[in-house]
C-alpha cells in the first residue's frame, strides 16, 4: 500500500485550499484502497456564476492539481484519473491513484498554504521582476494547452480594465448575482461559525463600506441606487480601480478543446508560481464566467442590455492580446505586485465536513 491514512488526508488537506467560486468550497472526497475519490458537493453547485458548472469544474481542477503536488512532496507518485459517471451524476468523479514510485518534486507544492487572494490595492510602481514574471508564464505545462500573455502596453491595460468594468457593470446589475453574492457574505463572528463564503474581512475594500454593504443588501434598494449611479461606483471600486493600482496584468487563455477542468489545474500553477515569487494575486473571475453563460448557454437568465455589454467587454479583452490563436478562450485575467497592506486567508471548513 502507497500511502495510509495520515497521509492521504495529509494531501485532501492540501487539496481543499484550493480556490473555489465565492469560497463555496464544493468539494467531497473519500479514501479508497488506492489513494482518494475526488468530486463536486451538489449541495454546493448552481450558482448564477457557476455557468455550465464552469467555474465548479474549475476548481475541482485546482483542487486536484494541489493533490498531485502534495503528492510529490510527500515522495510518493500519483495518478489522476475520471472515473465513468453514476445514473444522474452532473459532474466526473476522479481518482487520484498513489504508488511508491515517486514523480519530480515541484517547489509549487511549498506554497499551497500561502496561496490567496488578496482583493486590496497593490503598489503601482512596484513592478515584479521579468525573473518573476517569466518563472510564473513558465509554470504552465504544454499538455494543459493553456498560454499566458501580460498586458505590457497602456492600450492593452486600458482594454483588460475596460473588459473586467464592463463585466462588473453586469454582475452589480444582475439580481440573481446579487441574492448570491449576499447569500455567501460572511461579517464578524458569522465568518468564523461557517468558514464558508466570503468573509467581509477579505473584500480589501475601506471599513467604511461594510456598513454600506450590509446595507445594500435588498434587491430594491440597489436596483433603484443602480439608477442613479452606484453600478458605476461599485465597477470602480470593485475591479478598475484595484486593476489600476496592479503593476502587472494577465490573461491565461485556453485552446478552444481544453476543459475547465485543466483549465483550473493551469490557474492554480500560475497562482502559486505567484506566491512563490512573493506577490499578491487576485483573479477578475465575473467576465470569463459570464462569457460562458453568454455564449455556450445562450444567454440564458441575462438580459439584452447584459448581453450587449458581454460582446464589448468580450471585444476588449480580446484586442488587449497581440496574436491571440483563433479560438482561444478566456480562462481568467488577473492582477499581480507587491500588496500595499497584509490581508486574511479565506477560511476553510474542518476537514471532517468533506469526507465521505
Amino acid at each position: 500500500m502507497a500511502a495510509d491514512r495520515d497521509t492521504k488526508l495529509k494531501i485532501v488537506a492540501a487539496g481543499v485550499l484550493a480556490p473555489s467560486a465565492d469560497n463555496s468550497q464544493p468539494w467531497k472526497f473519500s479514501l479508497s484502497d488506492r489513494g482518494v475519490l475526488i468530486g463536486a458537493d451538489p449541495a454546493r453547485i448552481g450558482m448564477f456564476f457557476d455557468s455550465a458548472l464552469a467555474a465548479t469544474q474549475m476548481s475541482l481542477g485546482a483542487v486536484c492539481e494541489n493533490m498531485l503536488l502534495e503528492a510529490g512532496r510527500l515522495n510518493l507518485g500519483a495518478q489522476l484519473r475520471p472515473l465513468p459517471a453514476e445514473p444522474g451524476q452532473t459532474l466526473p468523479t476522479y481518482a487520484l491513484d498513489l504508488t511508491d514510485d515517486p514523480a519530480d518534486r515541484d517547489p509549487l507544492a511549498d506554497h499551497i498554504p500561502a496561496r490567496m487572494t488578496h482583493r486590496g490595492l497593490y503598489r503601482r510602481r512596484a513592478m515584479p521582476d521579468r525573473e518573476a514574471l517569466a518563472a510564473i508564464a513558465a509554470a504552465l505545462p504544454d499538455p494543459l494547452g493553456c498560454r499566458l500573455d501580460w498586458a505590457t502596453g497602456k492600450d492593452a491595460r486600458q482594454g483588460l480594465q475596460r473588459a473586467v468594468y464592463l463585466a462588473d457593470l453586469v454582475r452589480f446589475t444582475h439580481p440573481t448575482i446579487h441574492r448570491d453574492f449576499h447569500d455567501k457574505l460572511r461579517f464578524g463572528h458569522q465568518a468564523a461559525a461557517t468558514r464558508d463564503g466570503l468573509d467581509a474581512a477579505t473584500l480589501g475594500i475601506e471599513r467604511l463600506l461594510l456598513p454600506i454593504l450590509r446595507l445594500l443588501r435588498p434587491w430594491p434598494l440597489a436596483k433603484t441606487l443602480n439608477g442613479v449611479g452606484l453600478k458605476h461606483i461599485m465597477a470602480w471600486r470593485g475591479g478598475w480601480l484595484p486593476m489600476a493600482s496592479a503593476p502587472a496584468l494577465g490573461v491565461l487563455t485556453a485552446r478552444a478543446d481544453v476543459g475547465y477542468f485543466d483549465m483550473g489545474r493551469a490557474l492554480e500553477r500560475v497562482w502559486l508560481a505567484a506566491t512563490r515569487a512573493g506577490l499578491a494575486f487576485q483573479p477578475l473571475g465575473a467576465l470569463p464566467l459570464l462569457l460562458v453563460r453568454a455564449t455556450r448557454m445562450g444567454g440564458e437568465g441575462l438580459s439584452g442590455e447584459h448581453r450587449h455589454l458581454l460582446e464589448q467587454a468580450d471585444q476588449a479583452w480580446r484586442q488587449a492580446v497581440p496574436h491571440l490563436p483563433r479560438g482561444e478562450q478566456l480562462v481568467m485575467i488577473f492582477r499581480t505586485g507587491h500588496a500595499m497592506a497584509l490581508a486574511p486567508h479565506s477560511q476553510r471548513r474542518p476537514q471532517a465536513s468533506f469526507l465521505a
